[in-house]
């Protein structure tokens, strides 16, 4: 499975997560709207607020665990690619974002890619942008 596939399963989840999230905060908002002097409505706002909280952890446990499979995947070609070359940290995010130009993904800065190295700038077009090279890198590299 290409890195791709599982970057748009993730933003396919992301939404998903997020639209559950925003019908809990709207549903928690009607009821405490409505619902101030009904001790029924607050017992059953507590029990969908904690099997959200639970699901929400639950999501973003498996998102941080698909980030983190590309990101070593990506580290791994990096530095190999890095250490073949003797480039400096510069030198080897400039050679990754020309290439993420190359493959028609956009543009993401050389800043953008060292952060990505640094586990930062970890939103869904950077990981997508990413998950391109990693494709790529992985046909010339092994």
């Amino acid at each position: 499975m290409s890195i791709n596939v599982v970057i748009k399963d993730l933003q396919n989840k992301i939404n998903q997560h997020y639209a559950v999230v925003q019908r809990s905060n709207f549903n928690q908002q009607s009821v405490s709207n409505e619902s101030e002097a009904n001790s029924t409505n607050e017992s059953e706002t507590n029990s969908r607020d904690s099997s959200t909280n639970s699901s929400s952890s639950s999501s973003s446990q498996k998102f941080t665990n698909i980030i983190s499979v590309i990101w070593e995947q990506f580290m791994k070609i990096f530095d190999k690619i890095k250490g073949a070359n003797d480039y400096s940290l510069d030198q080897m995010c400039g050679v990754v974002s020309v290439d993420i130009l190359r493959l028609g993904m956009g543009v993401i800065g050389k800043d953008m890619i060292k952060g990505f190295c640094c586990r930062k700038n970890l939103n869904s077009k950077n990981l997508e942008k990413i998950g391109a090279w990693i494709d790529n890198s992985h046909l010339y590299i092994y």
